[in-house]
């Protein structure tokens, strides 16, 4: 692919780019726990394609979703926390 031609659907940018499974189904759970006098509330999002579940932990600091994982977070799990918080 040259720098004149259009990026194409599945071309990867700056490393590897994950498969774009449908999500067939969608969970979110929190979490409010305490840490001495702090609260803490987590949440989890499970994406189900069907093939495989995959589960991104994030914790709310000031109401933003930190990722609490390794790496960058499946952005359909971040998508989803954004329709819904």
């Amino acid at each position: 692919m040259s720098a004149d031609e259009p990026d194409a659907p599945g071309d990867a940018v700056d490393g590897d780019q994950e498969d774009s499974a449908d999500v067939e189904d969608v969970e979110v759970t929190t979490v409010h726990r305490k840490d001495g006098v702090d609260q803490i509330t987590e949440r989890s999002v499970l994406l189900d394609t069907g093939d495989e579940e995959i589960v991104e932990t994030f914790q709310v600091v000031d109401g933003e979703h930190e990722y609490l994982g390794d790496g960058d977070p499946d952005q359909r799990a971040l998508d989803a926390l954004e329709a819904r918080f």
